[in-house]
């Protein structure tokens, strides 16, 4: 199963859910819709991959609906399971065994 995040420049919110994930063994990709993407050294550790949207300009709204769609293809060429998260979402202590 993969775990996709979708950011638009909200590195506080982004590294609070990747290390709260990362804690519970669940390890994330990142799909930003902003050039910059700040990872701390703890939530470093539990990314596999970043991509960019380069078609955004700093400025611009996220377009939230053609990144799902794109997180969508790239994530099922390689798996059947999929977790899309949003980076401003909190996720529990136990949200690792809930999705098991």
């Amino acid at each position: 199963m993969q775990t996709w995040i979708l950011t638009f420049n909200r590195p506080h919110a982004l590294n609070r859910l990747i290390t709260s994930l990362g804690r519970q063994g669940i390890r994330s990709n990142i799909f930003s819709n902003h050039p910059d993407v700040y990872l701390s050294e703890e939530s470093e550790k539990y990314v596999d991959k970043i991509i960019k949207n380069t078609l955004n300009s700093p400025e611009s709204n996220s377009w939230c609906a053609r990144s799902w769609n794109t997180i969508m293809m790239k994530a099922f060429e390689e798996d059947d399971e999929l977790i899309c998260i949003q980076d401003d979402t909190m996720v529990s202590d136990n949200f690792a065994a809930w999705i098991n």
